[in-house]
């Protein structure tokens, strides 16, 4: 059974079975078994502004590389970007164990499926969102996009974004690791966004076919420009009231932008809110999910695998609750 309490299609529950499988014999260790003392609350959160809970290790298996966040009847549910990790994830932002809140397999994928579907490169989940009674989840590496069913049951969304790239004269990066990092979707219009996340920047605005299955590129929107820096990248996108929401993780920073035209009509920064989590040599942020309700601003730090900088806790990442300014 899901954990809502409904039952999962059997096909599900095999993939899972299959799931744990490989993770065991995948030999990717898992999560430190050290301890630290500290509470969550204990964590340095500027008061009235953020909440901050770092993410628990799922029991005996490697920590979880957050990446992609979106809601389905109210559940927090999110993707992985471990070659592994062939599910769709949900968080409990109230369950708070001694090393930060529960998450637990949401959606096993058929593995069935995914193998059917020819590949280059590794798993590379990275962005995720539901519409229409599917979510459809963004795969990095090979630049694909896969719609999953509710039990689990995964089929590839056909686009047409190199074809288009050929046309336009764009060209991507030769890094596998600098690809398709996030999707939004505005479910009035039909239109799906996805962002390629560096070298360069890039929003893609594409609309549903006859062919469910099939998207066809209208646009592209270049945002090297508008996003500015020394490295500036994509992480994720979030489609709510009317504007496209674009998470900027190396500045920190969250842009709002009008769909029509993709010009820049807002800017939150949440740098105080995360200063110190965690450490990068390279100074590169660590937020991958974005999710926006009424009242909320969600962000998943992915925490590549390692504790937060004051202690051994948030292997697998942490959550990030902020306020959301009326205005934005």
């Amino acid at each position: 059974m899901r954990s809502d309490g409904t039952r999962i299609h059997k096909t599900a529950s095999v993939a899972l079975a299959l799931f744990l499988a490989a993770v065991a014999s995948s030999g990717v260790a898992a999560c430190s078994q050290n301890t630290d003392p500290r509470l969550v609350t204990d964590l340095p959160v500027p008061p009235g502004k953020a909440d901050i809970l770092p993410m628990a290790c799922l029991p005996d298996l490697p920590p979880l590389e957050p990446s992609g966040l979106t809601k389905f009847e109210g559940r927090l549910l999110f993707v992985s970007d471990n070659r592994q990790d062939v599910a769709i994830y949900e968080v409990f932002p109230g369950e708070k164990e001694e090393k930060g809140c529960r998450s637990a397999v949401f959606i096993p994928l058929n593995l069935e499926d995914l193998a059917g579907i020819p590949k280059r490169h590794a798993l590379d989940l990275e962005g995720i969102e539901f519409w229409d009674g599917n979510f459809y989840v963004v795969d990095e590496r090979d630049r694909f996009i896969y719609r999953v069913d509710l039990n689990g049951g995964v089929e590839q969304v056909r686009h047409d974004i190199p074809e288009y790239n050929l046309k336009h004269g764009i060209a991507f990066s030769k890094d596998p690791n600098a690809a398709f990092e996030g999707i939004a979707i505005d479910p009035a219009q039909g239109i799906v966004y996805i962002a390629n996340e560096r070298e360069d920047p890039i929003i893609y605005v594409l609309h549903q076919t006859s062919d469910a299955l099939v998207l066809e590129t209208e646009r592209h929107v270049p945002m090297k420009d508008v996003l500015g820096g020394r490295s500036p990248d994509i992480s994720d996108l979030c489609f709510d009231g009317g504007a496209l929401y674009v998470l900027h993780r190396i500045a920190n920073r969250i842009l709002r932008l009008d769909p029509g035209n993709m010009t820049v009509t807002g800017v939150f920064d949440f740098s105080s809110e995360v200063a110190g989590l965690y450490t990068s040599r390279h100074g590169y942020g660590f937020a991958e999910g974005l999710h926006l309700t009424e009242d909320r601003i969600y962000l998943l730090l992915d925490s590549n695998g390692t504790p937060m900088a004051h202690g051994a806790i948030g292997f697998s990442g942490a959550l990030v609750i902020l306020d959301r300014p009326a205005d934005f």
